[in-house]
């Protein structure tokens, strides 16, 4: 799943304009509980924003199975090939690996716990922003509306790239990441 900095910071590292890399999952496409909070209500379905896949992978890998944005990376692709659940406290309570799609580069165990609490937290941050602008967006009395028109309210053209000053989420300077 995306947020919309996940997508800013590719919009801002690449250029490249969202619908060349953003996918709205309807609910037969992504398994997600009914109640999740990254169902954005469209006119005729609800779906999910997530990486666009051909052929069975991530489009924004290269021949190689290297990412093409890894600087610019979404922070579930940070986290990946774990499952992690962090308590209030920062704590981390659960984790697991991700069943999900195999990872060519799992941990190289240089990472710090600091650092692995540190990339959970901006994601966890990150997420409830995510989830409010949803929840607005949901909320609005004129219904739902088109991909392009969810775009528009999030602050992005769904067929434009470059960097937007207007629309600084954050960068992932300073960052830790897994791989």
């Amino acid at each position: 799943m995306l947020t919309d900095h996940d997508i800013r910071r590719i919009v801002d590292g690449t250029g490249k304009p969202p619908k060349d890399f953003v996918r709205f999952f309807g609910e037969g496409e992504i398994k997600m509980t009914k109640r999740h909070p990254f169902w954005v209500r469209l006119a005729t379905r609800r779906a999910v924003m997530a990486l666009r896949w051909g052929r069975n992978r991530c489009i924004l890998l290269d021949k190689q199975d290297q990412c093409t944005v890894y600087e610019h990376r979404p922070l579930a692709c940070r986290e990946h090939p774990f499952n992690i659940t962090v308590a209030e406290s920062g704590a981390v309570t659960n984790l697991a690996l991700s069943t999900i799609v195999d990872c060519p580069f799992e941990l190289d165990g240089q990472i710090t716990k600091k650092e692995f609490r540190a990339i959970c937290k901006w994601n966890e941050d990150e997420s409830e922003e995510y989830q409010v602008r949803v929840k607005k967006w949901n909320r609005r009395r004129t219904g739902g509306g088109t991909r392009t028109d969810f775009m528009e309210f999030l602050g992005f053209d769904w067929n434009e790239g470059g960097k937007n000053p207007l629309h600084d989420l954050g960068s992932t300077d300073g960052m830790p990441s897994f791989a």
